[in-house]
């Protein structure tokens, strides 16, 4: 599933490495790790957007290939406290329903 189909607005997007984790701000917001083509590997929410990039970053399976590509992307959208929870749980409901399964990356203990 596309980045595209799963949010229904347009998210700001940042290369998923450590040179442009000073892109990413500080507040809270529900996010996207998607390969080069933009196909969902993880969805997540955080308090701090800035803080949880590099949480996966130094996540040695989030930097490896997968059958799905290597995380190339991180896209977000900032919200309200209150509107974490219901947005991740609205996209992974939508991921599952459309695939059938959860994004591959949400499968990592």
């Amino acid at each position: 599933m596309n980045v595209r189909e799963l949010s229904g607005v347009p998210l700001q997007r940042v290369e998923f490495c450590r040179r442009k984790v000073g892109i990413v701000p500080q507040s809270g917001g529900v996010y996207v790790i998607s390969n080069y083509f933009e196909s969902v590997l993880y969805i997540g929410l955080s308090k701090n957007l800035q803080s949880r990039i590099l949480q996966h970053l130094n996540h040695e399976q989030k930097l490896e290939l997968t059958p799905e590509g290597r995380a190339y992307w991180f896209h977000y959208k900032l919200c309200s406290e209150k509107e974490l929870r219901p947005d991740e749980r609205g996209w992974l409901l939508h991921y599952q329903l459309h695939e059938g399964r959860l994004p591959y990356f949400n499968k990592i203990g």
